[in-house]
């Protein structure tokens, strides 16, 4: 603007002085300044405009100790660190007049940082592992969700979470901070899980007194079987994977057998069996014959009886068979009652073979002679 000054003087009636001065008036810059405004997340701009007018250049003043000159009245910048930063720009006009024009509301940088640990702990059949969260949000956090990567989730700053079955899972957190920034942090857990040994028990479940019973144990596992226990229910033990036994007495016992593995793990599996009572039987002494004699043999139980061998019997069925042996010959009698449990006894008939002499022959000699038999 162009300011002229004029001065009159009035002399005489009809005289008149004057006298004038002028000056150019530069007026200074004017505007508004916008900016972005709260939380701003991870490395993100910030923008800044300046609506203006007779204005040739800015100086923008980010508030964090950085400065930027420039002829655009439009501008971004990123923060480098996090903080709460209050920003100003300075109008400057062709004619050297500035104008400073603060910022509304403070821009507040948030830096978030997903980071968790998980620590494992193995038992029998599953693995418990509890997951901590490690995350950095420079204006705090206000919630943490996670993935186990098994179908299930949960959500807090500590969480636990049980697998039962071993593998690579991908574990994913979710984290967000106070300001509405939110990271995601996914990384691989290998989970081991302790295998639960099954065993079981192969045997008969019914049997006779006096028989030996074998007991066989079948375990499956993926881990290393290092303990085998057996034990029945009249005391008795055994640290074999096979497992005989005689049992004196009819009744019904159990027999339990533990199977635990390298990692202490366990399973127990119990065999119930029915034993039932054999018969007894006993025969008669063993016996000498010579061949071609015969001697009768004899046996006594309550439960009926069966002799062998066949060979030289007049009977195999009755209780006191007649034995012609040709050889000698141990005679076998069992007896089996109703229970299909058996007895036996054994007679030894030993046969004398018939004795074979031979002499020289008939010799004829004088008197004062002599001849060898």
């Amino acid at each position: 603007y162009t300011i002229t000054l004029k001065t009159f003087t009035f002399n005489t009636p009809g005289s008149v002085c004057s006298d004038s001065i002028q000056r150019t008036i530069q007026l200074g810059p004017a505007g508004r300044f916008e900016h972005t405004t709260g939380f701003l997340c991870n490395n993100r701009a910030a923008s800044f405009q300046v609506h203006t007018s007779n204005t040739a250049s800015f100086i923008f003043d980010f508030g964090d100790g950085t400065q930027q000159t420039t002829t655009s009245n439009t501008i971004t910048h990123v923060y480098a660190n996090p903080g709460t930063y209050t920003p100003k720009v300075t109008l400057i006009n062709s004619a050297g007049c500035e104008l400073v024009l603060p910022g509304n509301d403070p821009i507040q940088v948030d830096r978030i940082k997903a980071g968790f640990q998980a620590v494992q702990q193995q038992l029998c059949g599953s693995t418990d592992v509890r997951f901590t969260d490690t995350s950095f949000a420079f204006f705090g956090t206000s919630s943490s969700r996670w993935d186990f990567g098994d179908g299930t989730s949960a959500t807090g700053k500590q969480v636990a979470h049980t697998y039962n079955t071993p593998g690579a899972y991908i574990v994913s957190l979710i984290i967000t901070g106070n300001s509405g920034c939110s990271d995601t942090l996914r990384q691989t857990l290998n989970v081991v899980v302790n295998d639960i040994p099954v065993a079981a028990i192969q045997a008969e479940s019914i049997s006779c007194t006096g028989y030996n019973i074998l007991f066989k144990s079948v375990v499956q596992s993926t881990n290393a079987i290092n303990i085998t226990k057996w034990s029945t229910s009249n005391g008795v033990t055994n640290n074999n994977p096979l497992f005989e036994n005689i049992f004196t007495l009819p009744g019904d016992y159990s027999v339990r057998f533990i199977a635990g593995t390298v990692n202490g793990c366990y399973d127990t599996v119990v065999h119930n069996i029915r034993v039932n009572a054999s018969p007894t039987v006993r025969a008669s002494n063993d016996v000498n014959i010579c061949l071609g004699s015969n001697t009768r043999l004899s046996a006594v139980s309550t439960s009926p009886l069966n002799w062998s061998p066949t060979t030289g019997l007049s009977c195999t069925t009755c209780a006191d068979p007649i034995a012609t042996p040709l050889i000698s010959t141990p005679y076998v009698v069992q007896a089996t009652n109703a229970a299909g449990c058996f007895g036996y006894d054994t007679v030894v008939v030993t046969v004398i073979q018939p004795l074979q002499m031979n002499v020289s022959a008939d010799d004829s000699i004088c008197i004062g002679q002599s001849s060898q038999l």
